[in-house]
């Protein structure tokens, strides 16, 4: 029995359903190595932008400590010069008349340097 050239057998059909089939899921494959491919790039860029957000906020904090311990050591010097600042009405607290300001400076052996500036306001603190 001689076969058609027209006629197909079952499993030249299954095997072109299966290329079908393949080249659908190779398609869907690529597509999403794609978007991975965006979403790592994503990713990178919130982990770099996270990472220099923490180094500011990591500089904020020390310098904060910084001042604090500024204030501290300024505390300690009043204190010990017989002045005391629980009780006393410190010019800083009468923020109208007074200019504060305090600067830390990190000097290269490693040791904070300290400066506070009170200075009286020229009109007298009126805003």
């Amino acid at each position: 029995m001689k076969k058609d050239r027209n006629e197909i057998s079952f499993s030249t059909i299954r095997w072109r359903s299966a290329y079908k089939v393949i080249e659908r899921l190779s398609k869907t494959i690529e597509a999403q190595e794609r978007r991975f491919g965006r979403q790592e790039k994503n990713i990178k860029e919130l982990g770099n932008n996270f990472y220099t957000q923490m180094q500011e906020l990591t500089k904020e904090r020390d310098e904060a400590i910084r001042a604090y311990n500024g204030l501290h050591k300024l505390g300690k010097f009043a204190v010990e010069q017989g002045i005391d600042i629980k009780n006393e009405k410190l010019p800083e607290s009468e923020k109208n008349k007074y200019d504060f300001s305090q600067k830390n400076t990190v000097l290269e052996s490693g040791r904070t340097k300290h400066s506070f500036l009170l200075k009286k306001k020229k009109n007298g603190g009126v805003k």
